[in-house]
């Protein structure tokens, strides 16, 4: 995909399959379902265009008009690959492979493909036939964000209507005001642990500052003393560490290829997780100590609470024996116990 500067979007597996067998490698599937905001902002970050290469049918169409409001969105290019004989890209391979590769090197603008399979299935002469067209491209056209390219296309349509084009800059406009304020059924989220909410947003401030290196040492100085380096965003943490020991520069993008595999979807998410704005830079800085000392806080409180079960369970066959019969092993493993606990307290007085 970085290669051609171009991501492929296919519906199904064997789709994917097809492709890389016929030496198509910059592919990808998502299941038969619309793209979501966060797979496009990860698809951003290896290619410009984004290319549909969906069934020709109106299923098909309609999952590329769903998917192109978060295109829009990033900025990036899409077309889109008519197939050969509107067939799905896995037959349209088995059938005639060499249609279907030159098809992928004729990809054409999606916005001129949409209004082309648009105006061939209906009557433009009839009002119903109008409407029709107005409803299926005015939410498309309404959603992109380069006025010049956005312009040309209401023109277009205005053209093919025969109706002025300020008519359908107010329908347009009404159309894509209807479908914002449409109530949006909030989806309930899986609770989840708070050290790891804290983790992935630190990992994040980190990852998306100007200068990485610098937020990085400064929230290691914070944690140095509790950072247990075990869990996935806290061994991104040693690994970026590591990374700017010998460099100076970070290249977000790249960096996860230095990763082990088991790590890229935490950094992923963090380095895609919507943050709040900070007027500058001191502003994150200060974000990022207060977060870090409340993971530091957090983490202390965990160590507590495990060296009071583990001195529970020493106590208690203690209480039963009397002094001369209790090892001495055990006192001073008891002891030893008590003074971990009274350090970690002394570093919640400290914070």
């Amino acid at each position: 995909m970085r290669r051609a500067n171009q991501a492929i979007i296919v519906e199904g597996e064997f789709d994917v399959i097809s492709c890389f067998q016929h030496g198509i490698s910059n592919v990808v599937g998502v299941k038969g379902t619309a793209l979501t905001e966060q797979q496009v902002v990860l698809l951003a970050r290896y290619a410009q265009k984004i290319t549909f290469c969906f069934d020709g049918d109106s299923a098909g169409q309609e999952a590329i008009k769903r998917s192109l409001s978060v295109v829009e969105k990033k900025d990036l290019t899409p077309t889109v690959i008519e197939i050969p004989g509107g067939k799905d890209p896995d037959e349209s391979l088995k059938a005639n492979a060499g249609l279907f590769q030159k098809a992928v090197r004729e990809d054409i603008g999606i916005y001129d493909y949409l209004l082309t399979k648009t105006f061939a299935s209906v009557d433009l002469t009839t009002s119903d036939g109008k409407r029709k067209v107005a409803d299926t491209l005015l939410p498309v056209i309404g959603n992109i964000k380069n006025e010049i390219i956005k312009e040309h296309y209401v023109k277009k349509i205005s053209s093919e209507l025969a109706t002025s084009y300020e008519s359908i800059v107010k329908e347009m406009q009404r159309v894509v005001t209807r479908d914002t304020i449409s109530p949006v059924k909030p989806v309930p989220k899986a609770k989840r642990a708070k050290d790891e909410v804290l983790e992935e947003y630190l990992l994040a401030l980190i990852l998306q500052s100007h200068n990485p290196k610098q937020i990085v040492e400064k929230a290691v100085t914070l944690l140095s003393d509790s950072l247990t380096r075990e869990r996935a965003y806290q061994k991104i943490i040693v690994h970026l560490l590591s990374h700017f020991e010998h460099s100076d520069n970070f290249d977000g993008k790249n960096f996860p290829d230095s990763l082990p595999k088991e790590l890229h979807l935490s950094y992923d998410t963090s380095f895609l997780l919507p943050l709040p704005h900070f007027e500058n830079e001191k502003k994150l800085v200060t974000e990022v100590e207060k977060t870090a000392v409340q993971l530091r806080t957090f983490y202390i409180h965990q160590k507590m609470k495990k060296l009071a079960e583990e001195i529970q369970k020493k106590e208690t066959p203690l209480r039963q024996d009397s002094a001369e019969q209790a090892k001495e092993g055990d006192t001073k493993g008891l002891d030893a116990l008590k003074q971990q606990y009274s350090n970690l307290a002394h570093l919640l007085d400290n914070s």
